[in-house]
């Protein structure tokens, strides 16, 4: 709970002037809808932002834009949360482009939790696409312990063993580490 406290404090602390779009960022084995229960976007909404849709890899679900006298929009992404991250800053790097295409006259704010903080880095030092800011939460910037086990487990012959325990993801995810 003191994370999401933390956030809403520094999202609140962004400049109060218009048109800014603030993009949520999955973590590991998350989607975008991982943003909705912490109630991070409905406060948001009561401070002048707009819910203005969900991105997706099967296309956009986008909301209807309304007029707003401050221009600042929502928006939430899904990744392919266990495939390698050059794959998932692809996908991020195409929302965002779609995103700049619908709000052109707009900043761009990336808000990344653990590996979507590595994707948003990425893309904002690989990519072409101007952003204004980014707020990492608990994003493993220098690598974790558990993505190097991860690691040697699935270079290992144990690898075969992975998915009858339970441990599939680790297989399938060796380009996150």
């Amino acid at each position: 709970m003191a994370k999401y406290l933390l956030i809403l404090f520094m999202l609140f602390s962004l400049p109060s002037y218009a048109n800014n779009t603030l993009v949520f960022i999955h973590g590991y084995l998350g989607d975008g809808s991982s943003w909705r229960p912490t109630g991070i976007i409905y406060a948001l909404q009561h401070n002048g932002w707009q819910d203005s849709g969900h991105l997706f890899p099967n296309g956009p679900k986008l909301g209807t834009i309304r007029p707003s006298t401050t221009k600042n929009y929502i928006y939430t992404v899904t990744l392919p949360s266990e495939a390698p991250l050059t794959i998932q800053a692809r996908w991020l790097d195409i929302y965002l482009r779609n995103l700049q295409q619908r709000h052109p006259d707009n900043s761009l704010i990336l808000v990344g939790h653990s590996a979507g903080g590595v994707v948003a880095r990425l893309v904002m030092v690989a990519g072409k696409i101007k952003v204004k800011g980014l707020i990492s939460i608990a994003s493993p910037h220098l690598g974790t312990d558990k993505a190097e086990l991860g690691a040697a487990i699935s270079d290992s012959p144990a690898s075969m063993f992975t998915p009858m325990l339970g441990l599939g993801a680790i297989n399938r995810s060796q380009g996150l580490y």
